[in-house]
């Protein structure tokens, strides 16, 4: 299944490839894995998304894009890791005092999904989740 949003003039496609079942938050949360493809303009990324659907439907994708943006907003929107950390909820140390390894990997990814869509195109990552959220009830 593909889906094409049209934003202000531009096309972005999404398409997905399922990837079995995975259990991306701890072993008592099976869920869906699929492969996200993001294509604007013959420019191409992807990234995970993990749902309970076993196919996607269109709904589906736009949320998946949405998930992604917001990720990438999180990231931007924090001071660097510490006030990540405390703006979720993440733990910055573990029970021994280090570095808590599980926040570091949430925070890369985040920060991973930022700078897939700022080489991706020029669409303001803020704007377009807004408008998402506005135009398909997110």
């Amino acid at each position: 299944m593909a889906t094409i949003i049209k934003y202000q003039g531009t096309d972005i496609k999404l398409t997905s490839k399922r990837q079995g079942t995975a259990y991306p938050w701890g072993d008592k949360y099976l869920r869906q894995h699929h492969r996200i493809f993001v294509t604007i303009g013959g420019k191409r990324i992807q990234f995970e998304y993990y749902c309970n659907e076993v196919k996607l439907k269109e709904d589906d994708l736009r949320s998946a894009l949405h998930c992604f943006l917001l990720d990438g907003i999180a990231y931007n929107n924090a001071r660097d890791f510490n006030d990540f950390c405390n703006e979720f909820g993440y733990g910055i140390y573990n029970d021994f005092g280090e570095p808590n390894a599980e926040s570091w990997r949430v925070y890369r990814a985040c920060s991973r999904q930022y700078d897939k869509w700022q080489e991706l195109c020029n669409i303001d990552i803020y704007d377009i989740a807004n408008w998402m959220q506005e135009t398909f009830n997110l």
